[in-house]
């Protein structure tokens, strides 16, 4: 099981929700976790700046010297709380995924593996977690620690196009997961039930997952043929042909 499967699992067994309901991160995020977000007009590096300049708030490291440009969405995320910035000059489909794309980043590289070593190990490697100390030699978590992400997070979501994203392994896991939460496979198959593995099907689930799911144009074209493959049934020739069995 993928971590992006892991962590939708796990999210849907906390607010009880089944596989085929439509998961609102906007809303779930900051009622199950210390989240919230923003939607900032013409987002930009030098906007998040001026976002924690404004609140007084310490700059994350990461954006000190990073170069400014223009974003889709970001996430600052650190100790197990986060903020996440949406771009104000998106389309609301866009917005939306954007934000479930963050959330997926925030679960999946931050959160989950923090919540898991914390019952693991229990109150005692908070210090390592929050970068206080050096994790000890007993508690053998050297391997997982080295993820930055554990400590402190920062993810820039830059504004290429929804294909060239996901092609990229480290955004897979968090467009896979926004995807399961604002377009469940179990959801998508009602409207197709009769979904076949074959490339005239991948047409009707892209107009399904932007009419009935508001997915973003780009990342429904992306997806639909990978529904076809991994929910399609095997093509009857016979019945695609009005042939009978002799």
């Amino acid at each position: 099981m993928s971590e992006a499967a892991r962590a939708i699992q796990r999210l849907r067994s906390m607010v009880g929700a089944s596989d085929s309901e439509v998961l609102d991160l906007g809303k779930i995020l900051p009622r199950y976790f210390p989240v919230a977000w923003c939607v900032v007009p013409s987002l930009s590096v030098d906007s998040i700046r001026s976002w924690f300049a404004g609140r007084r708030l310490a700059l994350p490291s990461s954006l000190e010297d990073c170069t400014n440009r223009r974003l889709r969405g970001g996430l600052m995320a650190q100790r197990g709380k986060a903020v996440l910035f949406i771009d104000g000059e998106d389309e609301p489909a866009e917005q939306r995924y954007s934000l479930a794309h963050e959330g997926g980043h925030y679960l999946i590289d931050h959160r989950f593996p923090r919540d898991e070593l914390l019952e693991q190990f229990g109150d005692s490697i908070l210090d390592v977690l929050n970068g206080l100390r050096q994790p000890a030699l007993t508690e053998r978590v050297d391997a997982v620690l080295n993820r930055s992400t554990l400590t402190t997070m920062t993810h820039l979501l830059e504004r290429e196009s929804g294909v060239a994203r996901m092609m990229a392994e480290a955004e897979s896991q968090a467009d896979a997961l926004a995807i399961e939460a604002l377009a469940p496979t179990a959801a998508v198959l009602r409207f197709l039930p009769a979904l076949k593995d074959h490339p005239g099907e991948a047409v009707r689930v892209r107009q399904v997952l932007q009419s009935e799911f508001a997915v973003p144009s780009d990342i429904a074209e992306f997806y639909a043929p990978r529904i076809c493959v991994t929910c399609g049934r095997p093509i009857d020739f016979r019945a695609r042909f009005g042939l009978e069995l002799a």
